[in-house]
């Protein structure tokens, strides 16, 4: 759970300072691995197993990744509310 968290907040901070302005370089990378890493996460261990073996399934999974994600965002309105706060605050805080 630990991981999720991390990667939940890293990915709030990511979007908070895209809406603050474009990213760097460095920024891009780190921010899209943080996305999709939490994208992989909403499969199964057997989504995740093909995920890795069969290269052209990845865009239909992803996909359902990212469809669950967004509806446990909608289950944890609350607590995804507090995280983009708090990612606000840690942006303002990096300037």
């Amino acid at each position: 759970m630990n991981t999720f968290l991390t990667l939940l907040a890293t990915y709030y901070v990511c979007a908070a300072i895209i809406a603050d302005g474009p990213l760097t370089h460095q920024n891009q990378l780190r921010c899209s691995a943080t996305s999709e890493a939490l994208r992989i996460g909403f499969l199964t261990e057997e989504e995740q197993a093909s995920l890795r073996a069969i290269g052209f399934m990845r865009g239909t999974q992803t996909r359902d990744a990212f469809l669950r994600f967004e509806s446990w965002e909608l289950d944890n309105a609350e607590l995804v509310s507090l995280f983009r706060e708090e990612a606000k605050t840690v942006v303002i805080g990096m300037k």
